[in-house]
């Protein structure tokens, strides 16, 4: 159904008396599924969007915010590579799954709406994708931006207020997407 994630190329190089094997390994990224209402693809979609935010809400009450800021994250790479999709539609070698700051320069530069929405919805992300990488990549890390207290209730707490704030920029930007792609255009093609 689809290329494998991982190519493994094997080549052998002549030592001076010996064979020696090399292995590299490239990565295919994978491309998105085209969804849409009423398709199978959409339907996973919207399941696995469903199953996300009830993980989301169990993850919050356990505490486990940067388990909840990861899905969130890619709840919102995800809105990005939609609206990606529908705007390159014709070129599907631009529907690559890709990190978050990979597709949102992207959806920066192709994006055919320049307006106040779209411009702070783009700011937003940028300044929570920081966020977020502190939290996530800096949890047990000490640097001479943290004040001295290192008490992991303060960056608990820090988490949570990153997730709060990917949430709403979530349902911001599933609202865009929603808003300005009319994916009846594309299915009737």
């Amino acid at each position: 159904m689809s290329a494998p994630h991982f190519i493994i190329l094997y080549y052998y190089a002549n030592g001076k008396n010996e064979m020696e094997k090399k292995i590299e390994q490239k990565f295919v990224k994978p491309r998105r599924m085209l969804g849409g209402k009423n398709t199978k693809t959409g339907q996973d979609r919207y399941y696995l969007y469903k199953v996300a935010n009830d993980r989301i809400t169990e993850s919050i009450k356990k505490g486990f915010y940067i388990e909840a800021i990861s899905i969130c994250e890619s709840m919102i790479t995800d809105r990005i590579e939609a609206r990606i999709q529908y705007l390159k539609n014709d070129d599907p070698e631009k529907h690559i799954v890709d990190s978050l700051g990979n597709r949102r320069k992207f959806w920066k530069e192709i994006e055919s709406l320049k307006n106040d929405e779209f411009t702070k919805l783009n700011e937003e992300i940028i300044k929570w994708s920081h966020r977020r990488n502190k939290a996530v990549h800096q949890y047990v890390k000490i640097t001479d931006q943290d004040d001295e207290d290192v008490a992991i209730e303060k960056r608990m707490s820090e988490a949570k207020n990153t997730l709060d704030e990917g949430l709403k920029i979530m349902r911001r930007m599933s609202k865009f997407v929603y808003k300005h792609n009319d994916w009846s255009l594309i299915q009737k093609k």
